[in-house]
């Protein structure tokens, strides 16, 4: 027997159902090595632990800095209004 409501949930809106599209936007309160490379990867840094280690540690102004620069600029308001122009509903920090 085919569950109808599986299907409705996969349909697009326009043809009747109630489908939604996400994106996982891991990197930006999280650091992992493979998510920026240039800062991390490419220095042997595998997390955010050592990453910010790197720079002193959690009270050093070097490590808020480096922290502070990511934050403000690997997530901005004019990316998640351009995920609303290519349809994203949802997404996932």
């Amino acid at each position: 027997e085919s569950d109808v409501h599986s299907q409705q949930f996969i349909t697009p809106r326009e043809l009747g159902g109630s489908a939604f599209v996400g994106v996982n936007l891991g990197g930006w309160l999280l650091l992992e090595e493979w998510m920026w490379k240039a800062e991390m990867e490419s220095q042997g840094i595998h997390d955010e632990w050592s990453l910010v280690n790197k720079y002193g540690g959690p009270e050093d102004d070097r490590a808020k800095k480096v922290m502070q620069r990511h934050w403000d600029n690997f997530l901005r308001e004019e990316h998640l209004d351009q995920l609303a122009r290519f349809g994203v509903t949802h997404v996932r920090i």
